[in-house]
């Protein structure tokens, strides 16, 4: 059943691949580059309409760009490595905190 299965997901796929480049060709460039230039058009409305559109733009490719360069498991490892590193600085803070006010302490108890 396995194989069957696998075999006609494949034809599937190879009609729709098809299907999509005849239709692009219809199109008179694609339907990619269509869609591409209008989601130009909406940024820059949005930008018009609110002037934090473009930052927000910005990240959202700088996010997407990072998503497909680095991958979901790379960027998750490096905020866990940032969290730890956060989570060892404010433990060695507190750690010196608690040796200094136990040095007063003692100091105070001496005299």
């Amino acid at each position: 059943m396995y194989g069957r299965y696998t075999q006609e997901l494949g034809v599937y796929a190879k009609e729709e691949a098809a299907r999509l480049r005849d239709g692009g060709v219809r199109d008179g460039g694609g339907l990619r580059r269509n869609k591409s230039v209008r989601s130009r058009t909406v940024d820059l409305l949005e930008y018009e309409k609110d002037p934090c559109a473009k930052c927000q733009l910005c990240a959202s490719r700088c996010q997407k760009f990072l998503i497909s360069r680095v991958g979901e498991d790379w960027i998750f490892l490096i905020l866990l490595g940032l969290l730890m590193a956060l989570v060892s600085w404010v433990m060695d803070y507190a750690i010196a905190f608690c040796q200094e006010g136990r040095k007063e302490i003692r100091s105070q108890k001496k005299t």
